[in-house]
């Protein structure tokens, strides 16, 4: 293995890790399934604020691991991250335990916006410090 190429694992070394914890609890039957009926602020449901959480972290960590701050890179870091969610909601469909639900979708998505519009305003601020080599 190349120096390069353990760069290119490092950086999305993270990515897939987080991915398979999301994927993983997300098809698993849940213990005590009782969960808090309201999040923050009392507006959505506790478990859509994790959805939105868990996918904003994967979209941050899928967005560095493209290691470019550029409107090309953005977009399909989100179109990756929203591929992940719609393939776990169908997942979901085939699992007895869970449920697929097109809000939990729409948390996912909203996550993925923010977690990649996050990581391109941080590699804004900081040019050069998480560009490609």
């Amino acid at each position: 293995m190349t120096r390069l190429d353990r760069r290119r694992a490092w950086r999305w070394g993270p990515a897939v890790g987080w991915a398979t914890v999301v994927v993983v609890a997300s098809l698993v039957d849940p213990p005590g399934a009782a969960t808090a009926t309201t999040g923050p602020f009392g507006v959505l449901p506790a478990d859509k604020w994790q959805h939105g959480l868990g996918y904003a972290l994967l979209g941050g960590l899928v967005a560095r691991s493209f290691g470019r701050s550029t409107l090309r890179a953005a977009l399909l870091a989100v179109g990756v991250v929203v591929a992940v969610g719609v393939g776990v909601e169908v997942l979901q469909s085939f699992v007895p335990w869970r449920t697929a639900s097109l809000l939990d979708g729409t948390a996912n998505a909203v996550g993925a916006l923010v977690g990649v519009g996050g990581w391109q305003l941080a590699a804004k601020r900081s040019p050069g410090r998480w560009e490609r080599s």
